[in-house]
């Protein structure tokens, strides 16, 4: 293989590549790291809570909003309170996954932002905050302690992965 330039000093050659991006740098561009030697872009500690993109984060809000809105009704009309556990593990996890596995603060914002709203609204919520009219009748107590114990289950379903 020949020497290239390197990436931020074109007149000096060199024969490093950065372990993960792959690009060219000298000596003194490059950072020794426990998994071998990388450039200080790749190098930096990037962790789970910064890496999100605006993209996810709004596919995170459709889909948990979607997800507990089925959920919520679903509930609401089997009059089973005791699956709110599970309701809000499948919204977590539907939230990971619309996310690609992002534990962002934005994202777990957006996840109990989406399954709120979608709860309150699957349960018959108005805007108002009044029981919507025409059969939606369900202890509305008992509703609202379903939904946001379920909304908590599903964001620390985001956030303890």
């Amino acid at each position: 293989m020949p020497s290239q330039p390197c990436t931020n000093h074109p007149n000096e050659m060199t024969f490093i590549r950065c372990g993960r991006c792959d690009k060219p740098f000298c000596v003194r561009c490059l950072v020794d790291t426990p998994v071998g030697k990388k450039c200080r872009a790749c190098a930096e500690n990037r962790t789970h809570l910064t890496e999100y993109t605006p993209g996810s984060v709004l596919a995170v809000l459709v889909a948990t909003l979607i997800t507990a809105l089925v959920g919520a009704w679903l509930i609401k009309e089997l009059r089973i309170l005791l699956l709110a556990a599970p309701y809000g593990w499948i919204v977590g996890e539907v939230a990971l996954r619309a996310g690609k596995r992002s534990r962002s603060t934005a994202v777990q914002v957006a996840t109990g932002l989406g399954t709120l709203l979608g709860g309150l609204l699957g349960m018959g919520y108005t805007a108002a905050g009044e029981m919507a009219p025409a059969g939606w009748h369900f202890p509305g107590l008992w509703g609202l302690a379903m939904v946001i114990l379920g909304c908590m289950i599903a964001v620390s379903r985001v956030r303890h992965l």
